[in-house]
């Protein structure tokens, strides 16, 4: 007997505009006539129940926005569908932190921990919480407790976190907030921050699960390419915009495993 596919919708950067993700995947729906499995998000996420997670998130005093969260936390508002996210570098980990395996946040709304997976009838997405730099104390493990420590100390991916998302394989979706550092490197000037290098446990990653489909966020902009593999089908890349820019940052797609 065939296996029925598996609808997923990807969502890029969210930002705490949780009320404009769900009007988006609702319109994807509609014109594509099929209810999503499951919907990822790649992170910058933003779920702030209040303004005590708002505090303890990394990023200038400009950008911390409370978002509409907890309109879904409360009951006031619901996702329709189950989401599954991953951590970027603008995220409640006073809250998250104390899950460091994921858990579910609110009904339907899941977070995937610093690396973590699901399975849909077979099909396995894998997540990687986290940005890179070269100047993250690698050796030092994630902070426990956010009030003796910078906030921006909660938001690198450690090598820890990519050999559980490796252990998590095989994988036929991948998700990481930043991009791979060879795809950004080939990637056209204007998809690219200057000061920003890649990422290169997300490259890592890429190279041994060889997942059918990638998916980023971070960047704020739409790139799509297929990655080469030698020995297996190539991975379907897509970079996903800031939620606000519309059609750009989602990618539904089925897949049968």
């Amino acid at each position: 007997m065939a296996r029925t596919p598996v609808t997923i919708v990807a969502v890029g950067d969210v930002h705490g505009h949780h009320r404009r993700m769900v009007a988006l995947v609702e319109r994807w729906t509609t014109h594509h006539g099929v209810v999503p499995d499951a919907v990822i998000q790649v992170g910058d996420c933003e779920p702030h129940r209040h303004l005590d997670d708002l505090t303890t998130m990394a990023g200038p005093s400009k950008h911390k926005r409370l978002g509409d969260f907890a309109d879904f936390h409360e009951g006031r508002s619901r996702f329709p569908w189950p989401v599954y996210f991953i951590g970027g570098n603008h995220e409640p980990y006073g809250w998250l932190d104390q899950h460091p395996d994921g858990f579910e946040l609110t009904h339907n709304c899941h977070y995937l921990g610093r690396a973590g997976s699901f399975e849909v009838r077979g099909v396995r997405v894998v997540g990687l919480t986290g940005i890179y730099s070269s100047n993250a104390p690698a050796s030092r493990p994630h902070p426990n407790s956010i009030a003796r420590h910078s906030n921006k100390d909660h938001i690198w991916t450690l090598p820890e976190d990519a050999d559980v998302a490796l252990d998590a394989g095989p994988a036929h979706v991948l998700i990481t907030h930043d991009w791979p550092e060879d795809v950004l490197a080939q990637a056209s000037a204007m998809d690219r921050r200057r000061h920003d290098t890649g990422n290169p446990h997300a490259q890592a990653l890429l190279e041994l699960l060889q997942p059918r489909f990638m998916f980023c966020g971070h960047m704020h902009t739409r790139h799509e390419r297929a990655i080469e593999h030698d020995d297996a089908p190539p991975t379907t890349f897509v970079g996903l915009d800031h939620i606000l820019s519309g059609n750009d940052a989602i990618y539904g797609f089925s897949i049968t495993p």
